[in-house]
């Protein structure tokens, strides 16, 4: 946000007036602030040819921005549609996380991914993880399950309704005949996203890393994840991880 430098050459000035913006917009949707990098005035193209040029956002890229910056949806289907463009979104972050080290970055980014995905798949249900209705018959039944076998039940918020965390949402899927219920509980016990593991993160209730050193099994998880968000969200799911990866 400082002013550029006085007494620079005319072009140089001309250049970087152009560049800044460009830096200031991909720097707010890196660190997910959709709504800062919306408010950014972006060049159209260069007042002469440049390698800057390539740069300037698409249309295509702009309204990727832009929507991701809207308030959350109420309808459940709209909330669906919304995280399938976040949850890409959130997995070509933790790529470039991956690509630049920071392990223990990807490794949050991958759990919150695959905590989405059973989320987004709960909202085509039109079932809500954070305000399921007691009364639901699926519902009431995986509560009287869990209590029977004296496991966590469902937690409840201020307004009576159910509250369910990432496996208990996995395990509801499946019993509302979801294909992804089994795949995710699957998932969901392997590795540095296995709950044991992952709580034990810096980032999360740790005193140290979890992740390691070697890439290999992150990338394997990414691969993983990416085929999830390929097989839940149809044709448009490889167009989607294409802007995302833009970036």
């Amino acid at each position: 946000d400082q002013p550029l430098a006085a007494g620079w050459p005319a072009d140089l000035l001309q250049m970087a007036s152009f560049v800044r913006p460009l830096a200031a917009f991909y720097a707010a949707w890196d660190r997910l602030d959709y709504k800062a990098a919306q408010k950014v005035t972006l060049p159209a193209v260069a007042l002469r040819p440049s390698i800057w040029d390539t740069l300037v956002p698409s249309e295509t890229v702009r309204e990727w921005v832009s929507n991701l910056a809207e308030s959350f949806p109420t309808e459940n289907k709209d909330r669906a549609a919304r995280l399938r463009s976040l949850v890409a979104d959130l997995l070509a972050n933790g790529e470039r996380r991956l690509r630049d080290q920071q392990f223990e970055d990807a490794v949050i980014r991958a759990y919150r991914v695959l905590e989405l995905i059973g989320q987004i798949r709960l909202f085509d249900h039109d079932l809500d993880s954070a305000a399921l209705p007691p009364v639901h018959p699926v519902v009431q039944k995986f509560q009287e399950e869990l209590q029977k076998a004296k496991s966590a039940p469902l937690g409840a918020n201020r307004s009576g309704q159910l509250v369910a965390a990432r496996e208990q949402v996995a395990r509801l899927l499946k019993r509302l005949g979801d294909p992804f219920g089994q795949r995710l509980i699957d998932m969901g016990n392997q590795g540095v996203v296995k709950p044991s593991v992952r709580n034990m993160s810096v980032w999360i209730h740790g005193f140290e890393a979890v992740s390691g050193s070697d890439p290999q099994p992150l990338r394997a998880l990414y691969a993983d994840l990416q085929k999830f968000i390929e097989d839940d969200g149809g044709p448009q799911a490889k167009h989607r991880l294409e802007v995302a990866r833009s970036l």
